[in-house]
């Protein structure tokens, strides 16, 4: 919302809110609650078996593959799908506790006073709009005169 101020330019009324993100700590907690399902939520998550069996090669306990394995899907997909298709997953995988879990995680989380982690989608979106707002104002005072 915005609201008008006497001079006529416009100031935001609320804060720009940054997309909840799934952080390291949100993702080491999901890994030691998983279990022995982690490949059964790998699949669901569209990795390639492949990758599977090299976190099997590479990684002896389920914790730590978990963890990997929850890693490498949030470096390969998008920052915006990241906790929609986490979600999906967790339920698709008979796992609906742990989905439900991740988003009280998630709303937790954006009530702590720590700076959230940004991503580059972020601060693009947020820098341009400070930027559309400092423009619009100078050419509402410049036409007002």
């Amino acid at each position: 919302m915005k609201e008008e101020e006497e001079d006529g330019g416009q100031v935001l009324s609320e804060p720009v809110r940054v997309q909840p993100r799934l952080t390291y700590r949100v993702l080491r907690v999901l890994a030691s609650k998983i279990g022995g399902g982690w490949e059964k939520l790998a699949t669901f998550l569209g990795m390639p078996y492949d990758n599977i069996n090299k976190i099997k090669e590479d990684v002896r306990l389920t914790e730590e593959r978990t963890f990997r394995m929850l890693m490498q899907f949030r470096e390969v997909t998008e920052d915006l799908r990241q906790i929609e298709q986490l979600r999906g997953a967790l339920r698709t995988s008979g796992r609906v506790d742990l989905a439900e879990f991740l988003d009280n995680e998630l709303r937790s989380e954006g009530h702590h006073h720590h700076h959230p982690e940004l991503t580059p989608y972020d601060c693009k979106y947020t820098i341009s709009h400070f930027f559309s707002f400092f423009l619009m104002r100078s050419l509402n005072q410049h036409i007002s005169i």
